[in-house]
């Protein structure tokens, strides 16, 4: 496994999740809230993004960029099983590399806007009818 140290540390934050979301009843981690236990178990990581479902931070390791999503374990299998439907001669051209998810984060490189070819967005188009990302299909 790639990034064997922050994978055992995505672990432990799904841990703090769970143990807050046990004193708290219910719901899920308020995004303010989410992002400073982030930031308590990687001081190192930078927000970068974020969304509705879920948050995104900037990490380097070693000569890596990478970024870690991390957010309610729907919206994160969710993105998981859109990659592994992707084609794989398209996900790996416009798609950046998920390296390994927990039950709330997922990792992977953190890419750059890419230019899709015509013929490319004309097979992304017919197979988003199959692929949900995020909760929206690809359009």
């Amino acid at each position: 496994m790639k990034f064997k140290s922050l994978h055992e540390k995505a672990k432990l934050l799904d841990d703090s999740i769970d143990e807050y979301l046990k004193t708290k009843n219910g719901g899920f981690v308020p995004m303010k809230n989410l992002e400073q236990i982030v930031l308590t178990v990687f001081p190192e990581a930078r927000l970068s993004n974020y969304g509705l479902h879920k948050l995104v931070f900037f990490l380097r390791h070693k000569s890596h960029e990478l970024a870690l999503k991390i957010g309610k374990s729907e919206a994160i299998e969710l993105d998981h099983k859109a990659y592994k439907l992707m084609p794989a001669d398209l996900r790996y051209v416009y798609f950046a590399r998920v390296f390994w998810h927990t039950k709330d984060c997922l990792l992977q490189e953190y890419g750059v806007e890419a230019e899709v070819l015509a013929e490319d967005l004309v097979q992304l188009k017919s197979n988003s009818r199959k692929i949900r990302f995020a909760g929206h299909y690809l359009r």
